[in-house]
């Protein structure tokens, strides 16, 4: 058992500091984003697990939405299905599961150091200046955010080593690590990182036919093949999805200009390197969204990173280090004439936030930063004069910016996040820590790299810890809350009364900070919801809403209306009201009929009717591919989108049983090969990668590139 520990005693710290660091999530409610569309959507998919139903169709959100076709649902992420064995989604889940991937991409960032180090206390710093920089901090709320970022050097890491040894281990470990990416992140994160590969792998490959490796060159483009026929089974039902949604959803046909750069990253936000603390506070002074300003990576990284430059560099190093300037000047959007050339490259135009590149910007400082870190442990009496000048330096800058703030602060309005408070307080931490760890040093240069260390750690938690209360959660409201207001909703699935909103329903009962996608808890279908992905036609269909800014309430389902019109534009709906793109469909009928639930759950809808004469039954939800209707069990129905996007069937004269159900049976199959395929490559590199009768190949020497 020593033994053991001693192997891995930095993966069970970089576990423990994870927990202390992101400790406030097992206890405060998520904020922003996570609360009003992550949760509800995650907890709503569970929901449906829970209760025997298949979640790739959500009936309450938007008139229903295919869960499965929302990139950012996370509904064929394999990870979220293992966590659906322990119950329900609690709302103490959400802060185990982030510290989850908090760990796993600090791990990940400790197997991609030891590509650039062999030094272990090294790989450890750097782990956890990734785990906590400003990526994580501040785009705690964008849940598919933290997924992307927490396998992202997983997948960094076997790309590096499948160059230096072809093997299946490092094919099937890329594969794995990609697809993780894909199924459960941020898909911005991919593209960026598809064509990284592209640069990645061209250089290799020259480098190959320069120095005549052919073998080399074989076995690396043989098992790139496997990897990439892996990846495709890994994302197969994903890929279903997301191809198929290209089609009909706002954001397939990418976005204008403007809009791709609305969100950039501002040169001042730099400060976030000495002054984390800022980024969540000084709001209007940064002018940017609260959760993509920070690129913090520690005090001492800054120093490793300096140092690092102009240590020598092998070829990867100088892929990372000429990535990082491009995503940098990326990052700034229309600030500079270059991303109006990078619009127009395939994915790009596909990205609404241009601050995502900053952390690839991280990812290649902290690159950059190993070298440095290495040479500073290796021989600490060389840098540390250095060292010295540069903690002196800041200490003074510290104390200045301490004083200035100190003198101008208005005690009686201390709370107010835009007093300057927060830039003394942090200051004046920043000034004590530089002290304490040049006292230390000074005395004792012999434990120098433990002494860096703790100092880094200490830095990065208590910085973590103080970011995370305004950008990660709140305060104001905890878990036991959460699980408090969803104990009294409905665990079933009850037949709705009407298409209502978020904002009606929080009137009639208290849901907290939770102030979207409510319908997800209530079990009401909402006729809009807080939700990036949107259906075309149904964003048709609320054009006039949205332009008057008229509410829309309709009963879940209806012999309506008394006559269908034809239109190529949306009207107004009423009860009495509808309109078809088919001229052929209007029809005139008469007023009594009777529509009654027998069934309603996600993706099925089992109705009585009772009619006088043939005429179309209408049900609140979106047409989709995928949806069938049965009429008594037996006769099947055509479906037709009326009034743009809702499903619609023609029942005829008298009393029937119809059922409407959403059958994806292409993705169900395919996720089966998914999970089949990730088992078989997870007992692969877990048992039989140390196997040498199983390598396809014979494993060359590395070469320092």
């Amino acid at each position: 058992m020593k033994t053991f520990f001693n192997q891995h005693k930095y993966i069970f710290f970089l576990l423990i500091i994870s927990i202390v660091a992101y400790s406030g999530t097992l206890f405060f409610a998520p904020i922003f984003d996570f609360a009003n569309e992550f949760f509800p959507a995650r907890w709503s998919m569970m929901n449906a697990l829970n209760n025997g139903a298949w979640p790739l169709w959500c009936p309450y959100r938007s008139m229903g939405i295919p869960a499965h076709a929302d990139p950012q649902s996370s509904i064929f992420y394999i990870p979220f299905w293992l966590m659906a064995l322990l119950g329900n989604y609690s709302p103490y889940f959400w802060g185990v599961e982030f510290i989850f991937h908090v760990f796993m991409a600090g791990w990940g960032f400790y197997k991609l150091a030891q590509c650039f180090s062999k030094q272990q206390v090294v790989c450890f710093m750097i782990a956890c200046a990734y785990m906590m920089s400003g990526p994580f901090t501040g785009n705690a709320q964008h849940y598919s955010w933290i997924i992307a970022l927490a396998w992202l050097p997983w997948a960094l890491n076997y790309m590096i080593r499948i160059f230096e040894s072809p093997s299946l281990k490092n094919a099937l470990g890329m594969a794995l690590a990609l697809s993780l990416m894909f199924t459960g992140g941020y898909s911005g994160f991919c593209f960026i990182l598809f064509y990284f590969f592209i640069v990645f792998a061209l250089t290799h490959f020259i480098r190959m036919m320069v120095k005549r490796e052919s073998k080399q060159l074989k076995q690396t483009c043989l098992f790139l093949c496997i990897s990439g026929i892996v990846l495709v089974v890994l994302s197969l039902p994903s890929l279903i999805s997301y191809f198929e949604a290209l089609q009909y959803v706002t954001r397939g046909d990418g976005l204008t200009y403007e809009q791709a750069t609305a969100t950039p990253f501002r040169v001042k936000a730099l400060l976030s390197l000495f002054f984390p603390w800022m980024t969540s506070y000084c709001r209007e002074w940064i002018f940017m969204d609260i959760s993509m300003r920070s690129v913090f990576v520690g005090l001492f990284t800054v120093f490793f990173f300096i140092v690092g430059l102009p240590q020598r560099k092998n070829t990867n190093i100088w892929i990372f280090l000429g990535w990082g300037v491009l995503c940098f000047l990326l990052s700034l959007g229309s600030q500079l004439s270059l991303y109006k050339l990078a619009y127009h490259v395939p994915l790009i135009n596909l990205l609404r936030h241009q601050t995502i590149f900053r952390c690839f910007v991280v990812v290649s400082l902290l690159v950059i930063a190993t070298k440095g870190c290495e040479a500073v442990c290796l021989d600490f009496k060389r840098h540390k004069t250095f060292f010295m000048a540069f903690l002196c330096s800041l200490g003074v800058m510290y104390s200045i910016v301490m004083i200035l703030h100190f003198i101008k602060v208005d005690f009686h309005h201390a709370k107010d996040y835009q007093n300057s408070l927060f830039w003394g307080l942090q200051s004046l931490f920043y000034v004590v820590l530089i002290l304490v760890v040049d006292i230390i040093l000074w005395r004792s240069t012999k434990h120098a790299p433990a002494i860096l260390a703790t100092g880094l750690v200490l830095d990065l938690v208590i910085m973590t810890f103080l970011s995370m209360s305004s950008t990660g959660y709140q305060k104001e409201f905890t878990n036991a809350h959460y699980a408090k207001i969803l104990a009294h909703t409905p665990q079933s699935f009850p037949p709705p009364q009407e298409v209502t909103s978020s904002e009606r329903m929080k009137h009639e009962q208290d849901y907290g900070f939770m102030y979207q996608n409510i319908g997800c808890f209530a079990k009401k279908i909402e006729w809009a919801s807080r939700d990036p992905f949107k259906l075309k036609n149904h964003q048709e269909m609320l054009k006039p809403y949205l332009e008057k800014d008229v509410l829309l309430y309709l009963p879940k389902a209806a012999f309506f209306p008394s006559e269908i019109v034809y239109s190529e534009d949306p009207l107004m709906l009423s009860v009495d009201t509808a309109y078809a793109s088919d001229a052929t469909r209007a029809a005139h009928y008469e007023k009594d009929t009777e529509v009654e639930f027998m069934t309603f759950k996600p993706g099925e809808a089992v109705l009585h009717t009772v009619t006088g004469e043939k005429r179309p039954l209408v049900l609140a939800q979106n047409w989709y591919p995928g949806w069938k209707a049965v009429m008594d069990d037996n006769i099947p129905l055509t479906i037709k989108p009326l009034n743009t996007a809702m499903i619609s069937v023609d029942v005829p004269e008298g009393k029937h049983q119809i059922r409407l159900y959403y059958d994806r049976r292409d993705c169900k199959i395919a996720f089966v090969i998914e999970c089949v395929m990730a088992l078989i490559s997870f007992i692969y590199l877990m048992f039989g990668a140390n196997n040498r009768s199983a390598t396809l190949a014979r494993k060359p020497r590395r070469r320092p590139y």
